[in-house]
């Protein structure tokens, strides 16, 4: 019994019968008959090995010029060949086809401002001891802005010093001089194909 008992549980072994049966298959995982693995990546070839030193050389030093252009605030946009550019090297866009966009969220006769509630808040931003690092009262919002829109955006982007009749007090003063400073520059340079394209993304 004993001696049976030790014996492996793949041997074949009687039951009694006479007979010799099988025991129990071992499930010991097999090796795949054809495994491969993978090929190896090629290795990145670095940047600019095959090129001479004097080509790398020019870019950097065309690099360089285009910098300096840029610090000089002489940035060309396009060559004059496309069309004709202004003293200080802006784009004029002249015989350019311009850009078309459908009106969207705005309606024809209505201004944009005349389709949302405001009120009137305070916007206030304290330290970390309770104390007002900055406030401005009575500032004109949009009524569905969170508070904290209301601060963050009265404290960062609206202009002028404060307590001065150059401060701005109203989103509409925010919004309209930011979009029509951009319109202005899209009439100058011709981005859009037509004024009616033009006219929808100028709130007033």
């Amino acid at each position: 019994m004993l001696a049976a008992a030790n014996q492996p549980a793949n041997r074949w072994c009687s039951r009694g019968t006479g007979q010799a049966t099988p025991g129990p298959r071992s499930h010991a995982a097999k090796p795949p008959r054809h495994a491969t693995m993978p090929a190896p990546a090629p290795p990145a070839t670095p940047r600019h090995t095959d090129e001479p030193a004097s080509n790398r050389e020019t870019e950097n030093q065309v690099e360089v010029q285009e910098m300096s252009r840029a610090a000089d605030g002489v940035i060309p946009v396009m060559d004059e060949a496309v069309a004709p550019m202004l003293p200080d090297g802006r784009f004029t866009g002249i015989g350019v086809q311009g850009l078309r966009f459908p009106r969207r969220w705005t309606t024809p006769g209505i201004h944009p401002y005349d389709q949302i509630a405001w009120e009137t808040r305070t916007a206030s931003i304290g330290n970390e001891k309770g104390v007002n690092v900055f406030e401005q009262r009575d500032v004109e919002v949009p009524a569905f802005w969170s508070q904290l829109a209301t601060n963050v955006v009265v404290s960062k982007y609206f202009r002028g010093h404060l307590g001065t009749p150059e401060r701005e007090t109203s989103v509409r003063q925010m919004i309209d001089r930011v979009v029509d400073t951009i319109a202005a520059w899209a009439e100058t340079q011709n981005y859009f194909a037509s004024d009616e394209t033009c006219a929808p993304s100028r709130p007033s």
